[in-house]
């Protein structure tokens, strides 16, 4: 399985260049004439697509390793294993999918970018671990919640505890999902 940044489910398993293509395609929505406009009809559409029907049957050259690293926006390592895996030969890279899809040109970014990019990376992170210990919490609360006919009242979700963990939306979120399993309060002014 191919993710929209052309990585593959297994982290350590280099895509193929087919799958690298297809995702590049899928991604931008190019047609394989667009595509090979990207790169000034240096490599043909006619053969990305071929490239993406049928495995390489020998290294493609120098050049049109350099012409998919531009139009794929991916280092020409990544390029290099990513025909190599195409061509059968088990590659694997110990490298994040992250560093292996990262633009050419990288390396010529200021200290100044490095520690932005790096900040904002670090920041996302945090952001995705909260959210799971928020989405855990909430699993946890409904495998903890008595069946619908059980005679024991439902243990409320700290919904404090969600806000303080992520944003007080995503507590809501939760609130909201347990108002509805729940079913309507019962309203007050009615008679009984």
């Amino acid at each position: 399985m191919v993710d929209h940044a052309g990585g593959t489910a297994d982290g350590s398993a280099v895509p193929t260049i087919a799958e690298l293509l297809t995702s590049y395609r899928d991604r931008t929505g190019y047609s394989y004439k667009d595509m090979a406009r990207k790169v000034r009809d240096e490599i043909q559409g006619s053969r990305l697509q071929q490239l993406v029907v049928a495995p390489p049957k020998a290294f493609p050259e120098r050049r049109t390793i350099e012409l998919l690293a531009e139009l794929l926006e991916m280092p020409t390592a990544t390029i290099v294993l990513a025909c190599a895996a195409g061509m059968g030969i088990p590659v694997r890279d110990s490298s994040s999918e992250l560093a292996r899809t990262l633009p050419p040109g990288t390396d010529k970014l200021t200290v100044e970018d490095r520690d932005a990019i790096r900040t904002i990376t670090r920041a996302l992170i945090e952001a995705r671990r909260d959210e799971m210990a928020i989405i855990q919490a909430w699993q946890q609360q409904q495998a903890d919640r008595p069946p619908i006919n059980s005679p024991e009242p439902a243990r409320q979700f700290d919904y404090g505890l969600a806000a303080r963990r992520g944003t007080p939306e995503k507590a809501l979120m939760f609130r909201d999902v347990d108002a509805a399993l729940e079913g309507p309060d019962p309203d007050p002014d009615a008679e009984s």
